[in-house]
């Protein structure tokens, strides 16, 4: 019925230029909450993209502004910096909803990010996928909420193993879980995104 994704980024120690020039790094839609566009394509299925809807909040404008940035962002022509956050909905070909929160908000360290998928009867939370994954659920006809927690899971490790997997043991060994054309897919949903947040963003007001 709906999937909604957020992924709150860290961004004080984030000191590459590249990666808050959109000109380098295509921006955060695109570089980083691809992940998660993925995952909602996984359970929501495939996505109209006719039907995407997003809006950002800009580094010029108020609420905009970060207390701790790790570079000199003048150094970025003002078109090419990064929004501060974006917030996405679109509709699924079965008729469910998705939608995607991306912030450039948390100091220190630790990033945040979750999914929800909602179907009837049933409630998932993913929480902290990247760190230490729990899942959180509830299912027909019961109110309460069960969890379970997933220890050692390292997602890039599993990720780059597979991938060696792959190229030491040959096709078949190893497979690879997502294809070509399904990750071109999300790509495009990512870019979907990006393009309707900059069309529907303010302008800045010349000096």
């Amino acid at each position: 019925m709906a999937t909604n994704a957020r992924y709150i980024m860290a961004y004080e120690h984030t000191a590459k230029p590249d990666w808050w020039d959109k000109s380098q790094s295509c921006g955060p839609i695109v570089e980083q909450a691809t992940h998660l566009c993925d995952l909602s394509r996984y359970f929501g299925g495939e996505v109209d993209e006719s039907t995407v809807l997003a809006h950002s909040l800009e580094h010029f404008e108020p609420a905009g502004k970060l207390s701790k940035m790790p570079i000199d962002e003048s150094k970025i022509p003002p078109e090419q910096r990064i929004p501060r956050i974006t917030c996405a909905n679109w509709k699924y070909e079965s008729g469910a909803v998705g939608s995607l929160t991306h912030a450039v908000s948390l100091q220190g360290f630790n990033y945040s990010a979750e999914l929800d998928v909602l179907a009837d009867g049933y409630s998932l939370r993913l929480v902290d996928p990247y760190n230490a994954p729990a899942l959180y659920f509830r299912r027909p006809g019961d109110d309460h909420e069960e969890v379970v927690r997933y220890q050692n899971d390292d997602p890039f490790f599993s990720e780059v193993a597979n991938l060696i997997d792959c190229i030491e043991k040959g096709p078949g060994a190893a497979p690879i879980l997502s294809s070509y054309d399904d990750a071109v897919k999300t790509y495009s949903l990512t870019w979907s995104i990006r393009n309707a947040s900059e069309k529907s963003a303010k302008k800045p007001v010349s000096d």
